[in-house]
């Protein structure tokens, strides 16, 4: 949890100060006499400490910004998924999948990593859980192809 004083924090970047220190004399100039100059010197102030202070690490633009984002994320719902395509050929509990478009093989594997599994290097060779088996695509690609009436040579 977050103290009172670690919410609130400085940071100096040389386009916030050159904007500061445009827009701090303008703002007292604009409030010269005959107006009230106590304005252009309070307006002053809180320009140089906008463009200086962050509030839990984001200036008042970035609040801005964060803000506009949100909204602009939540506006819509997210899409609805695609519906799976007609002549994929998979294999229920396997997260691989071939078809055929025109011409070409196309495959989709899904690679779901477990975090901290580790990979053993014994005599040069890598032994990990997390692989892809290579002879599950070729039997999808067989399978495939005996469905469509092809031949193949593996």
């Amino acid at each position: 949890m977050m103290t009172l004083f670690g919410v609130f924090g400085l940071r100096f970047t040389t386009g916030h100060l050159i904007w500061a220190a445009v827009l701090t004399p303008a703002c007292i100039a604009l409030f010269l006499p005959p107006r009230p100059l106590w304005i252009g010197i309070t307006s002053a102030v809180v320009i140089a400490l906008a463009a200086v202070a962050t509030i839990r690490g984001r200036r008042l633009t970035g609040w801005v910004a964060a803000v506009f984002s949100w909204r602009r994320r939540h506006r819509n719902g997210p899409d609805l998924p695609s519906e799976p395509a007609v002549g994929a050929t998979v294999l229920p509990g396997d997260h691989v999948a071939v078809r055929w478009q025109d011409d070409y093989l196309v495959s989709a594997i899904e690679l779901v990593p477990r975090p901290f599994t580790p990979t053993v290097i014994v005599g040069g060779q890598a032994y990990t859980d997390d692989v892809v088996d290579t002879r599950l695509v070729e039997k999808l690609v067989t399978a495939d192809a005996c469905r469509r009436g092809a031949t193949t040579a593996f």
